[in-house]
C-alpha cells in the first residue's frame, strides 16, 4: 500500500494505491513519475497469523 499525491495538484491530498508488486522499490518505481510516494504499509500474502 503506498500513499502518493501528484506532482502536478497545487494542493497536497494523499491518496491510498494498491499496487501490486514484488517488492516496495517496484511498487514506487510503477507510481513515481507522476506521485511522490509515501510508504503506508504491506499486506501479507500467505502465512501464519498470530
Amino acid at each position: 500500500i503506498i500513499a502518493a499525491v501528484r506532482r502536478d495538484m497545487p494542493t497536497i491530498t494523499a491518496k491510498i494505491h494498491h499496487i501490486a508488486a514484488e517488492t516496495e522499490q517496484e511498487a514506487r518505481r510503477i507510481l513515481a513519475r507522476d506521485h511522490v510516494c509515501f510508504f503506508a504499509g504491506r499486506i501479507r500474502t500467505g502465512g501464519a497469523h498470530a
